[in-house]
C-alpha cells in the first residue's frame, strides 16, 4: 500500500472543506477562496500538524479561523 503524504490527504478532503464553507457563506467564489486559503495555510504550517490528531478537524479549525480573520 502506498504511503500518502499530508498534502495528498488534504487534497482528498477538498470536497469536505468546500461543503463546510456553507456554514460561512453561500457565495461560490467566496467558498472556493476560503478552501484555497485553508489549504495554503495547512500546507504552510504542516509541521504543526500531529499525525495522531484528526486532520479534518484541524482543517476545519483553520478554515473557521481564516473566515473570522479575513471575511
Amino acid at each position: 500500500m502506498p504511503v500518502i503524504d499530508l498534502s495528498d490527504k488534504i487534497a482528498l478532503l477538498r470536497g469536505d472543506l468546500f461543503a463546510f464553507t456553507k456554514r460561512f457563506t453561500s457565495d461560490k467564489e467566496e467558498s472556493l477562496d476560503l478552501v484555497q486559503d485553508t489549504i495554503l495555510k495547512a500546507l504552510t504550517y504542516q509541521e504543526k500538524y500531529r499525525e495522531d490528531t484528526n486532520l479534518k478537524g484541524w482543517l476545519f479549525t483553520i478554515m473557521r479561523n481564516t473566515f473570522i480573520n479575513q471575511y
